[in-house]
């Protein structure tokens, strides 16, 4: 069955109505006989809802339909259905065999045919493939970093797009450099979707490309690229670097500078110890002493009422003077001002006490 009406965007163009009936009458014809509902395919309900044939008619004619649900497997068609659709009819009619992750996407979809627990809706979605639409930007923000392409930065003074990631290259693991050509964002059924940064890597196999110096500054050779025909990698997978012009090894190199994502600090870890000394003191908190209890402040009679009280008389005579003046003489006065003077009154007459008097 012709399916390249679906990649038509005129839903008023009769092959695309005619795709459409033909598609309704296909879901109808392999609807379980218990089952009055299907998935709808339209762009907005994206086989998450089911409705009535007529209902998801008339959602295909006013939202259009999922380009990338080729093979219709949540309306009866089995995976391993021949599929005459726009795109998979040449890699049948070339011969291509299937590689291992294919194989492993058509499991899933069959597992998911069977009833299989493990195979969830998400899971199938993924399964299907991206949508062959995509939407392109010139920037996004990824873990705190900001990326534009590199035409977008062309007449700017800041760099945000260079780009290093881990990769694997002759069985060794290495640092990519490289800057971001354009960024794409994929969609999948179900709402799912991802973005990839199409990146020129800068060729770093031999000391010809990558130099490291004494004060471990790595500079690259901007003049030479490689792995052209894997330009791709997951956006959440890239780190920032800026790219400095070097000014010992030449015009085409440039040193290597990573940048930190923003609002983000790398404060060291430590593990937790007690200091007990460290620790300031608290006034309602215990330290080697037996467990308080708590009274209640009222207050507290100094008297007994079980046995009769006895008056006893103060001796005046045992309390004595010069007690009376080492209190005194322990009270220090802050104010200079003021002289604490405590003699008899035999001893200072009014007139060494207030001064001369007024006459003289």
């Amino acid at each position: 069955m012709d399916r390249s009406w679906m990649e038509i965007r005129n839903r008023r163009h009769p092959l695309y109505i005619e795709g459409v009936k033909e598609f309704i009458k296909f879901a109808i014809d392999h609807m379980p006989p218990s089952e009055t509902l299907i998935w709808c395919p339209c762009i907005r309900c994206n086989n998450f809802n089911k409705m009535t044939p007529d209902e998801a008619e008339e959602h295909m004619y006013a939202w259009g339909v999922v380009v990338a649900y080729n093979r219709w497997v949540y309306h009866g068609e089995e995976f391993d259905q021949e599929n005459n659709g726009h795109g998979n009819t040449n890699i049948e009619e070339e011969g291509i065999t299937v590689d291992a992750m294919q194989e492993i996407l058509d499991d899933v979809t069959r597992k998911w045919k069977e009833g299989s627990e493990g195979v969830t809706i998400q899971l199938l979605n993924l399964a299907r493939g991206p949508d062959r639409r995509v939407t392109r930007y010139n920037g996004c923000l990824v873990k705190g970093f900001r990326f534009h392409t590199q035409e977008r930065e062309m007449h700017r003074k800041c760099q945000n797009s260079g780009v290093v990631v881990m990769g694997n290259h002759k069985g060794e693991s290495i640092d990519f450099y490289g800057v971001v050509k354009d960024v794409i964002e994929l969609s999948y059924l179900g709402g799912n979707h991802i973005m990839l940064f199409k990146c020129d890597w800068w060729d770093v196999g031999s000391a010809r490309g990558i130099l490291v110096d004494d004060y471990n500054f790595t500079s690259v050779n901007v003049s030479k690229t490689w792995y052209v025909d894997e330009p791709f990698v997951l956006a959440c997978q890239v780190e920032q670097v800026c790219y400095l012009k070097d000014t010992v090894n030449g015009e085409n190199w440039r040193v290597v500078q990573k940048i930190a994502p923003r609002a983000v600090y790398d404060m060291p870890e430590e593990e937790e110890e007690e200091h007990e000394e460290d620790e300031p003191y608290q006034e309602d908190e215990p330290y080697g002493f037996g467990n308080s209890i708590e009274v209640d402040d009222q207050p507290i009679m100094m008297n007994r009422d079980d046995t009769d009280s006895v008056h006893v008389d103060v001796l005046n005579d045992e309390i004595g003077v010069d007690e009376e003046e080492d209190d005194s003489d322990a009270f220090i006065n802050d104010d200079d001002d003021m002289i604490d003077v405590q003699t008899s009154d035999d001893e200072l007459s009014d007139e060494s006490f207030y001064g001369d008097s007024e006459d003289e």
